[in-house]
């Protein structure tokens, strides 16, 4: 299976919604531009919009992943639902929770961490074919990665 990003441009698809960097935001969504610039109450790097545009009118997910540039598959961290009109309506810790496949969310040109090599990952661990409905979990990825003898 080839991974591939949201339109073969940016940005992770799952399950209805689309996971980027912040910095890439106007790539796919220039409506949601001024929006997020404006957002100041919290810290956040990465977003996770709704790909339906009648619930991208109405929130957003504001995601504050501390490890993204440097870990393989990084802890989620802080998720904040962030509501038109309203602010921040959640906050929920999810860091028991991993993302795979981090590059999706970014381009190729991104400094935070090494693409290819982020890629050249993901491709080696999907060809071991991990369970995948459960590797979301930190917990049994990185028991998964043990067992193959991979670097967390």
């Amino acid at each position: 299976m080839t991974l591939k990003r949201y339109k073969n441009k940016i940005g992770k698809h799952v399950a209805g919604n689309i996971y980027l960097h912040r910095n890439y935001v106007g790539e796919i969504f220039p409506e949601l531009v001024d929006k997020i610039e404006n957002i100041t109450d919290v810290n956040f790097n990465l977003l996770k919009i709704p790909r339906r545009s009648e619930l991208r009118s109405k929130y957003i997910y504001l995601v504050q992943c501390m490890e993204f540039d440097y870990a393989n598959e990084p802890r989620v961290g802080i998720i904040y639902t962030y509501e038109f009109g309203k602010g921040i309506t959640k906050q929920r810790n999810y860091s028991s929770y991993v993302y795979h496949h981090k590059w999706m969310w970014v381009k190729d040109d991104y400094d935070g961490f090494n693409v290819q090599e982020q890629k050249d990952r993901s491709e080696m661990y999907k060809k071991l074919n991990p369970p995948s409905n459960r590797i979301g979990s930190y917990r049994v990825w990185k028991h998964w990665l043990e067992g193959h003898g991979i670097p967390l």
